[in-house]
């Protein structure tokens, strides 16, 4: 950036945001909003860059091929030395399925799409962040983004002549932005976090300040204003959490008092003390490095010593994501931003960098067999662990949305209801009873329960909540249970709970004289259970969540309601994990996640229903 655009208090704002970030991804929970950060970089983006490109087009001096070799000296060095070196630490560290999934998100950062491909691979609940190294890269991907459309939207915009007309018109794009990542929060939020067209009114914030700079400030009206900048976004990065709707309204807040701070307020005699020192700067000023690497080195560390951090790691980690980053920016971002070397020669090495990347992660993935030889059952590869997953879909061909019954070839039916955890009970019981005709209603993140318990759901993104309404539905509608000799509940106990089973079995007993049947949790893990097994562990009360959650609770309410089967007495022999059945006798694993059980461990299920005989259909 030349001289005379190069603006001290905005790099002071800077190490603000990259502060607020990563002490976020440290966990310090006085900030568990500190997310904004990121926010606060957009807003700077987008003024930095059309201080620079505005005056340019007015003169008439724009060249496109100028700023575009400034962003990639700027982005990409940096950018491709991190995700080399996240790749070689997971190649050391993961196990093979994870090392692979880092192999794909690497791919989809070098090509500036990795927002689009962490929204694909999103969803409700997801709790994986902590192993995914490269998913801050999504904000960098939104840049990138934006930088490659927004000099030819300006272009045209500036060929309006009276300035007032150009601000309506950039003022447009960015309400019709904000009212539509606003929107998408109620139709699919991970859209709206994740896409750049539902940022863009964030980078416009920035933009608009161009024309602001006119505007002087008395000094008594700098510091109060830097005051309410400040203190803001301190606020909300101790009140916002990750229950807030964002980005939309919720992150208009934030993009104002950056605002606020970029605009003639960094040199307030007092409070720009605060963030507009010489600390401070220079933390801005490796901001981007340390933004880079600050994130997998959180996400290693905690691979290796647990999800958890105490203050001592909290502080290994912050210093040395530092030391790190300043390195980065000393040896890479720096010497290739202020290079003189020709450009020709400066594209050919970032592009052979990112080529070899890619082929390089396309042979990885593609000849696997070839690259790991490991010939234990515990190196699960991405295709396996998939593979896995859909095989507990298999028998669900002809049980869902085919609730009438028509054409069924045995005399007893049985519903099954159940949130995610509904397949777990089809697959085990087809194997274990397979005269019957089966039917399941079910939907994620949805236990059955009565209207006064939905608010359990409350924190559902708005399509989760849709989908569970239509549900219940269904469930509550005239006859609908009646059909039904026998109803089984196969749901994930926790935040659901026997209370909550209790309250819907009372109800529906009102419509069906059904017998009822309820299957407990099993075991619950904290991490992926192909997680644990890659490092060649073996599985641990360390690693357990929940053992048989809320068995005793759910037997004594079971009287005279229900027939309540406890997993947990089916599969172990008390609570030493010594004696409890967690592979399959061909090794398979009992879940190729944290808690869905497996398709091969449905069929050790159904055995020990027999083998104990225990026939759940058989009426009293």
């Amino acid at each position: 950036m030349h001289k005379r655009n190069y603006f001290p208090h905005i790099d002071g704002l800077r190490g603000i945001a990259v502060l607020l970030v990563l002490l976020f991804h440290l966990d310090v929970t006085v900030l568990k909003g500190g997310f904004i950060g990121v926010d606060v970089f957009f807003v700077i983006s987008g003024y930095l860059i059309s201080s620079i490109l505005i005056p340019k087009i007015d003169q008439k001096a724009f060249s496109f091929k100028e700023f575009y070799f400034r962003r990639i000296k700027r982005l990409l060095p940096s950018m491709l030395f991190v995700v080399i070196l996240t790749l070689l630490m997971a190649y050391f560290i993961y196990p093979l399925f994870l090392f692979e999934k880092t192999l794909k998100s690497s791919t989809a950062t070098v090509l500036s799409f990795s927002n689009i491909y962490f929204f694909l691979e999103s969803g409700y609940f997801d709790s994986n962040s902590y192993i995914k190294p490269l998913l801050h890269t999504w904000s960098l991907s939104v840049e990138e983004q934006f930088y490659l459309i927004w000099p030819f939207l300006l272009f045209f915009t500036l060929k309006i002549k009276k300035k007032v007309h150009r601000v309506l018109v950039l003022s447009s794009f960015a309400v019709i932005s904000l009212f539509f990542s606003e929107y998408y929060l109620t139709i699919n939020s991970s859209a709206a976090f994740f896409l750049t067209p539902f940022r863009v009114f964030e980078f416009l914030i920035g933009t608009l300040l161009f024309w602001t700079n006119k505007f002087e400030f008395k000094s008594y009206a700098k510091e109060s204003l830097s005051l309410i900048g400040i203190t803001g976004l301190i606020f909300l990065a101790s009140f916002y959490d990750d229950k807030v709707l964002f980005p939309g309204i919720n992150a208009l807040l934030p993009c104002l008092f950056s605002a606020i701070l970029i605009h003639n307020t960094g040199q307030t005699k007092y409070v720009s003390r605060i963030y507009n020192n010489q600390l401070i700067r220079w933390l801005g000023r490796i901001s981007y490095s340390l933004y880079l690497i600050h994130w997998p080195f959180v996400v290693f560390y905690k691979h290796l010593y647990g999800p958890n951090l105490n203050p001592k790691d909290q502080i290994i980690l912050f210093f040395s994501a530092i030391v790190v980053g300043f390195i980065i920016y000393k040896c890479i971002e720096t010497p290739f931003r202020v290079t003189k070397r020709k450009e020709s020669k400066i594209i050919i090495l970032i592009f052979t960098t990112i080529v070899l990347i890619l082929v390089t992660n396309y042979c990885l993935l593609h000849f696997e067999s070839f690259f790991f030889k490991n010939t234990t059952t515990q190196a699960y590869g991405l295709k396996q662990i998939e593979e896995g997953k859909n095989l507990r879909f298999q028998l669900l061909s002809d049980t869902i949305n085919d609730l009438n019954l028509k054409n069924t070839k045995h005399t007893e039916q049985v519903l099954i209801l159940g949130d995610s955890h509904a397949p777990d009970a089809l697959n085990f019981l087809k194997l274990a009873y397979p005269n019957y005709d089966y039917r399941m209603l079910s939907e994620g993140g949805c236990p059955p329960m009565v209207s006064a318990d939905l608010k359990l759901i409350s924190n559902h993104p708005p399509e989760m909540k849709d989908k569970c309404y239509v549900m219940m539905d269904k469930i509550y509608r005239n006859n609908f249970l009646s059909k039904y000799e026998y109803i089984v509940i196969n749901v994930m106990f926790g935040w659901y709970k026997p209370e909550n089973l209790v309250a819907f079995v009372k109800e529906i007993k009102k419509k069906t004289k059904a017998k009822i049947i309820v299957f407990g949790n099993y075991i619950v893990l904290k991490r992926d259970m192909p997680e644990i097994m890659g490092t060649g562990e073996t599985i641990t009360s360390k690693d357990i969540e929940s053992f048989g959650l809320y068995d005793n609770e759910l037997k004594i309410k079971s009287k005279g309601l229900y027939q309540f089967i406890s997993k947990k007495d089916l599969l172990s022999n008390g609570n030493n994990l010594k004696h409890c059945v967690l592979f399959t006798a061909q090794n398979a694993p009992m879940s190729y996640d944290s808690n869905h059980l497996s398709f091969e461990f449905s069929k050790t299920i159904s055995d020990s229903l027999r083998i104990k005989k225990i026939n759940i259909f058989k009426k009293k």
